[in-house]
This record gives C-alpha cells, structure tokens and sequence, in this order.
C-alpha cells in the first residue's frame, strides 16, 4: 500500500449527497400524497394506521441511503491501481475486486501493524478483517441512481486497466448448476429477483383464475379498504419500478426504439394499478372467501340479461351488481328471456371480503 500518486484520476466512482437528498424527497413526497389520497377513502379512525404502514414503507424505501449524507463512498481509479476514500492506494498486484450488480467488493491484505479504518470511515456497507490470515475484506453499495457514474462502467474501466488475470470473475461454466439456474436461468440472482419472479408468478396465476370465476363480489366494508389500498400500492409500485429503472436493474430490448420504451414506461401505473386490483382486490378476497367463508343464502331481484361472451344467461340485482371481472353467469341458455324481471335466492359462501355466486333457486335449479 502507497500513497496516492500524483496523476489524474481515470474515473471516478461516488455516491453525491445531493441526489440522496433529491431520492428520499421524492419518496417523502409520495409518501404524503398517497397518505392524503387514503384520507379519502379511509374511514378517521383508519389515518393513523394508514400514516403508520406508510412511515414503515418509507423507511423501507430510504433506510441504506441516509448514511451515504454522513460518509459517501469515493473510489478513484488510476494507471496503476485504485484508491479508496479514508485509506491508502492500492496498486493493481495489491488486490482484487469483484462488482456484482451494485455492490463492488474489494479484497486484499492488511500488512500494516495499525488498525485498518472503520467501514465509516471509508463509507463501506463491509469492512472485515480476519486477524488470522490478514486478508481484509471491504464491500461497498454503489446506488446507480445515486452515483455521479453507473458501477458497470467503472468496473469495465478498471477491468482495461488492470492485469488480465486480476479482477476477473470465475467462467459462470466453472460453476455447478443448481435450482436458480433451472427456475431463474442463471445461478447469480438475488434475493430481491427471487422475490419478484415469484409474485410475477402468482399475478399471473392469479389473473388466469379470475379470467375464469368472476362469480366473486366486494362487500362494501371491502371496497372501501381495498380500494385505497390498491392505489397506494400501485403508487408503491410505480416508485420501485423506476427505482430499477434508473439503477440500470431493469432495461429495454435494444431493439426497443425511445417512443416504444417512453411509452411503456408512461404506461406502467396504469398496468400496476390494473394487476393489483385483479389480483389483491379481486382474487385475494375471492381465494380468501373460498377458503374460510361461512355458507349464506340471500333472495334478491334479479334483471336477466344473454352474456356477451357464450351463450349463457347472466343475472344482476344491487346486491351482485355486474362489473369488470364480476359477474352471475351460467354457461347455458336459460327460459328467461333477456331483461325479465326476477326473485331468486342465491346460495354460497360470503366473508368480509365478499360473497360468492354458486347457486341460484327462482321456479327451478340452475347448477
């Protein structure tokens, strides 16, 4: 380890406060407005849990950044090695780096009799030292929305300048197959992956379940509450994805021209908002009443009506209004013709969330 040299820097790799500030304003920001939007629909004894759940989030969203104000991370990329804020230069023969996503680990050994500095000091999330070996360890989180370039680049710089053998990651061939590359495809994939290919999974899932029951209706105790709750969610949402956006974690197709992918990206809160009420509004409160739901019956005023989509016969009355993804259909035509007028009792299971259609009685049974 030496002293910084006197050259110019290469590149320069660091965390600006002045975006960190910026981040966390915006998510404040919609923290509040989704709060005033719930004062809407919540009934006042709900606000204060409502400004809970979304304190709770907001500090979901921004708890790893508030410390980039206090030390941000700076590394400085040079001819001969690299030089890392709050400690020595480190030439190229003196260690070894490894970027993955946005963390950047640097690893080399601790020759000197002093303490190594503390992980603040140098504004690591990392800083070990195994006293034994003296190889010291050193992980940074580099934020491609917060940092002045993205991590990629700067690994691909360092990667030209230093020694072919130094730097490199192990061939991903060298490596055993496991579960993550027969599920995911590939065997570096991280938590956060794992999570959202797995509620991709059960949106899709779900979708296709409501695409074929929507024999399912909200009580108004549900509408109310879920409602809001899926606006705030898909606000939620919308952040996240242009979160992956600007970090680089999420791209378009290369073939994919400005206006198609400026398009998308308009569009996607109203696709967000559009899953979420399919999927938590509609298909969590249906799976739910089939699963713990108490059976009731409840004789209404029925309009009947053809269905649009086969040849059966739909029914509405206030209680099982017909609406998107919700509606009393029997596949086959019925004696009734359409727009008559009728009482029927209605059998199936109902919860706080909703009832379901399962039986309809008038002169005769339809099943």
């Amino acid at each position: 380890m030496r002293e910084n040299p006197r050259a110019e820097p290469k590149a320069i790799l660091a965390v600006e406060p002045r975006k960190v500030v910026a981040y966390n304003s915006l998510v404040f920001a919609l923290a509040i407005t989704a709060f005033v939007l719930s004062t809407f629909f919540f009934e006042p004894g709900l606000h204060a849990s409502s400004a809970v759940a979304l304190g709770v989030l907001f500090t979901a969203f921004t708890w790893r950044t508030w410390r980039f104000l206090l030390r941000p991370p700076r590394l400085e990329l040079y001819e001969s090695g690299i030089h890392i804020q709050g400690m020595a230069f480190l030439r190229w023969r003196d260690f070894s780096f490894d970027a993955t996503d946005q963390d950047l680990g640097i690893f080399t050994v601790w020759r000197e009799d002093t303490e190594p500095p503390r992980k603040s000091d140098v504004g690591a999330r990392v800083l070990y030292l195994n006293r034994k070996s003296g190889f010291l360890t050193i992980r940074f989180h580099f934020p491609n929305h917060l940092t002045n370039m993205r991590l990629d680049e700067f690994e691909r710089q360092a990667l030209a300048l230093c020694e072919p053998e130094i730097g490199r990651k192990t061939p991903e061939a060298n490596h055993p197959k496991t579960w993550r590359s027969l599920f995911f495809g590939k065997e570096e994939i991280s938590g956060g992956e794992i999570v959202a290919y797995t509620l991709f999974l059960a949106v899709c899932g779900v979708v296709v379940f409501k695409s074929m029951k929507t024999n399912f209706f909200p009580s108004e105790n549900w509408e109310t509450f879920g409602v809001p709750l899926v606006i705030i969610a898909s606000l939620l949402a919308t952040v996240a994805f242009f979160r992956l956006v600007a970090t680089g974690q999420v791209k378009a197709a290369p073939h994919v021209g400005r206006i198609q992918r400026s398009l998308g990206y308009a569009f996607f809160p109203a696709l967000a908002l559009g899953a979420l009420y399919v999927t938590l509004y509609l298909g969590a409160g249906h799976l739910f009443t089939l699963t713990v739901g108490e059976p009731y019956t409840l004789t209404s005023q029925f309009t009947v009506r053809k269905s649009s989509l086969s040849d059966g016969t739909c029914f509405s009355s206030r209680e099982f209004p017909t609406r998107l993804l919700q509606e009393f259909c029997f596949e086959y035509d019925s004696q009734f013709s359409s727009g008559a007028s009728i009482t029927g009792t209605v059998s199936g299971r109902a919860s706080f969330f909703g009832r379901t259609t399962d039986i309809l009685e008038t002169n005769f049974i339809v099943r």
